[in-house]
């Protein structure tokens, strides 16, 4: 269309308020300079589009926001629903594994439901790659927790993994407009 985009859904940075952070100096000027050239810029929320004006020099509204949406073709509640799995409550997180999403608090929980008078009857399935991944998968290793979390990477079918699921976990620091979240109101998972 002859059009220079520039779109933005995140902020990778916390501080210990829970705040994003600002981009380091370099990214800053960098979207600046891009800012000058840019035909149109989105967000996919209004929190986001804030920050993205002010880091490319835009007025704030002149960063249109785009909100997420999904296919309810293709994500749909399962039938029948729950227990399909003998019996095991089965827990999904959906993720690109990093600082941000904090599989940390994914890794707690499950060790506070095994401390919980030794509950078995659940199983966690990591959908998703990253940096972290490695480290995850080593913890789970070593807590001996292999029979109650699976780490299984990219999953083809997505919509069709949320149907096999009990429940959805998103342990996030932020989110602006999670399709994990929109995509499990869909499938009709808590």
């Amino acid at each position: 269309i002859g059009a220079d985009l520039l779109g933005e859904h995140g902020f990778e940075r916390m501080q210990p308020s829970g705040l994003p952070e600002n981009r380091p100096f370099r990214q800053r000027a960098t979207l600046r300079l891009l800012g000058k050239r840019l035909t149109a810029v989105y967000a996919s929320a209004p929190d986001v589009a804030c920050r993205l004006a002010d880091h490319i020099g835009w007025l704030r509204d002149s960063v249109e926001v785009m909100v997420g949406g999904v296919d309810t073709v293709a994500f749909h509640p399962a039938e029948p629903r729950r227990n399909q799995h003998d019996g095991t409550f089965r827990i999904g997180i959906a993720a690109d594994l990093r600082p941000v999403k904090r599989p940390d608090l994914m890794l707690d929980m499950v060790a506070q439901l095994v401390r919980s008078r030794g509950i078995r009857g659940f199983r966690v399935e990591v959908a998703g790659e990253g940096p972290l991944l490695p480290s995850v998968r080593a913890s789970v290793r070593s807590f001996g927790w292999d029979a109650m979390v699976s780490l299984p990477g990219r999953i083809a079918d997505m919509p069709e993994w949320y149907r096999s699921l009990d429940a959805v976990l998103v342990p996030s620091d932020y989110e602006a407009c999670s399709n994990v979240i929109l995509e499990s109101m869909a499938s009709a998972l808590p």
